[in-house]
This record gives structure tokens, C-alpha cells and sequence, in this order.
């Protein structure tokens, strides 16, 4: 989509959002979400997502949670390997037992922002594979949202609450100095498990240092825990036990693709 004179933009846009528009009646009137198999195949490439510190102790049951670049934003690892979710199968089946972030179960709608109004706007992408005419689920009846859409915009509303609630808690963290960068490596080794090659370097990131945390003045900690942050935290630290997990899931898959691409050849 170009960007015109009434353009907005979403905030932290990142796949799947392909063709996000301004939802409205004119345009979307005759738009429905039909039920589609594999719903969550768009999540194949997402080997990423934004989480907000309300999702942590979820996350903490799949995941690594890490934070990123300048901002510190938290994220969900769900791939060591760009476009590639290992939680989601080559045909687009989803892990039943994996927790699926907020920013994937609000998909296709998404909150923009407009800075020449100072105001955020609901937008869907139109792209979406559950988009479509004649399907269960219309998102306007008689020109005005559906139960079902205006559902859908107060999840936005609570998805930015936290958002907010998300950005204080980082601001906290980098005023304590509490972050450290981390380098996650992978050692190859061969079919009889001798170690083979040199160390590879599968993700780097900022994480919380537990010996910064602990070393916390008294007045230090209880500010943290007066703003409910240590929860947060030891599920963020304990986290990082699955990226054996996820690279595990890298290398099964690798070693599957392998007889394969053999056959095409």
C-alpha cells in the first residue's frame, strides 16, 4: 500500500501485516472471516513476536523471552533462523501445546498511528487469508461493527494498555541498569557426537543480569516490586531454558528437509 495523504502507520509493523488499511464500513462493508484450515499457517515466518509484560508468565512455558535493539522491546523466540517458526509445521499446523502471543491472536487487526491527529486507527489487513465475501463472520451489519469487530477493537485497546504498561516497565529496567547482552551459541557435532567445527552464533540480545539484580539496592528492588516487575523478570530469566529447545527443533527439521531435497535431486 502507498502511502497517500490520509496514510498511517503501524506501529512496530512486522510480518504478517501485508496490506493494513483503515477499517471502515465503506471499504470493508462486505468483508467476512470464513474458516479457513490451518489458521495460524501465517505465523511460518514469524520467527519472532512482540510480547507485552502481561504475557511473560505464559511465554515462560515456550519460549525464550528476549529483548531487542535500542528500545529493549520484549520478544517471543519462536526460530533461530530468519522467517522460520519451528513451532509451526512446513504445512502450517501450530504446536497445540505452544502459547500463541497477543500480536498473533489480534491479527488481521492492528492498531496505526496517526501523528497528524495524534490518535490511533484501527486497521486490518486486507491480505489476510481469513478475509473474504460470504464467509461466517461479517465485520459490519446495517453500516456499524459487529459484536465480533468491536470485540476485536477492545483487545486492541487492552493489546495497547499493555503496550504502555510494557514501555514503563523497560524505561524502569534501563534507569537501574539492569540489562546485559547475551550471545546464545550452538556447538556442531558429528553423527557419533564428537564435536565437529567451531561454535556457531545463533542469537544475540539483551537479557536481565541476575548478578545486577541481586546486587539491587533495598530501595531499588522494592521499586520494582511495587510496580509488579519481579514476576516479570525470573520469567524472563527462566525463559531462557528453551533455547535448547528451539534449537533442537532447528536441527530436527534441517535433518528432515535432508532426504527430501536427496529425492529431488
Amino acid at each position: 500500500m502507498q502511502p497517500g495523504p490520509d496514510a498511517v502507520g503501524i506501529r512496530g509493523v512486522m510480518p504478517p501485516y501485508n496490506q493494513p488499511e483503515p477499517l471502515s464500513a465503506e471499504a470493508h462493508g462486505q468483508l467476512t472471516l470464513k474458516r479457513i484450515d490451518r489458521p495460524f499457517a501465517f505465523m511460518g515466518k514469524l520467527h519472532l513476536s512482540p510480547l507485552s509484560i502481561g504475557e511473560f508468565g505464559f511465554a515462560t512455558s515456550s519460549f525464550p523471552i528476549i529483548f531487542l535493539g535500542d528500545s529493549k522491546a520484549p520478544a517471543a523466540v519462536m526460530g533461530a533462523r530468519t522467517e522460520e517458526n519451528v513451532f509451526i509445521t512446513p504445512d502450517g499446523e501450530l504446536d497445540p501445546e505452544v502459547y500463541v502471543p497477543t500480536f498473533v491472536r489480534q491479527y488481521p487487526f492492528v492498531f496505526a498511528n496517526d501523528p497528524a491527529n495524534d490518535r490511533l486507527v484501527v486497521c486490518i489487513d486486507r491480505q489476510a487469508p481469513m478475509l473474504g465475501v460470504g464467509g461466517e463472520v461479517p465485520l459490519f451489519e446495517n453500516g456499524q461493527p459487529t459484536q465480533y469487530t468491536q470485540n476485536a477493537i477492545e483487545m486492541l485497546k487492552e493489546v495497547e494498555r499493555q503496550r504502555r504498561m510494557t514501555l514503563e516497565f523497560v524505561r524502569v529496567m534501563q534507569d537501574l541498569d539492569l540489562f546485559e547482552t547475551k550471545t546464545i551459541t550452538f556447538q556442531p557435532t558429528d553423527d557419533k557426537g564428537a564435536t565437529s567445527g567451531e561454535p556457531q552464533k545463533v542469537a544475540e540480545f539483551f537479557q536481565v543480569s541476575e548478578k545486577k539484580l541481586n546486587e539491587l539496592s533495598t530501595d531499588a528492588y522494592l521499586r520494582l516490586r511495587d510496580r509488579g516487575a519481579i514476576p516479570a523478570i525470573y520469567a524472563h530469566l527462566l525463559s531462557q531454558m528453551h533455547w535448547s529447545k528451539i534449537i533442537n527443533r532447528v536441527i530436527r527439521r534441517a535433518m528432515a528437509a535432508q532426504p527430501a531435497a536427496a529425492q529431488m535431486n
